[in-house]
């Protein structure tokens, strides 16, 4: 999650480049009703790059327009080649604050979410996080019950948090470094 940035920018250009490849030789896979399963071998995650920012600010404008476009580190989720979702987070110390995670409709219900947040949550344990923290609106229980099957625990409660005066629910998660392999 944390690299230099002489080695990041080199990293990033040819993550972009491969994954540019990628995409031009991937074949667009169909996904049916009950078939979540099977596509879950599909989704790519990895670290957003220099290309992604268009289709991020998209992204983010249709799904979290109160947000505006991911600013910090940004992991994403790709199918075919083709971004699926987005999850921002910003690390201080040994914690890890997760600041949004969107996934397109397209791509709702079929493990993209999953798949993004477990990816995230194994690199973090890795590189010692040791807990990982994130709010969620309280009337949002499809988020809620999400979080809470990935591990993560209600803490506490933020009154008038959003700008329509709805509360957030604090939610923590504690890593261990064992983690990365069982998250």
């Amino acid at each position: 999650m944390a690299r230099r940035p002489t080695q990041e920018s080199a990293s990033v250009r040819k993550r972009c480049e491969s994954t540019a490849r990628s995409q031009a030789e991937a074949q667009p896979r169909r996904r049916e009703a009950g078939q979540a399963s099977e596509a879950k071998d599909a989704w790519v995650v990895e670290p957003a790059c220099e290309d992604d920012a268009p289709s991020l600010a998209a992204l983010a404008r249709a799904l979290l327009p109160a947000t505006g476009a991911p600013s910090g580190p940004v992991w994403v989720v790709r199918e075919a080649g083709a971004l699926a979702g987005y999850l921002e987070a910003r690390r201080a110390a040994d914690e890890l604050h997760v600041l949004a995670l969107a996934v397109a409709p397209r791509a709702r219900r079929q493990g993209a979410a999953s798949a993004l947040l477990q990816a995230v949550l194994g690199e973090a344990a890795r590189e010692g996080v040791a807990r990982v923290h994130l709010e969620v609106r309280a009337s949002n229980t499809a988020a809620r019950r999400f979080y809470e099957r990935h591990g993560f625990a209600l803490v506490g409660r933020r009154r008038r948090y959003y700008r329509n005066d709805e509360d957030a629910l604090l939610l923590t998660r504690e890593l261990a470094p064992a983690a990365a392999a069982a998250s």
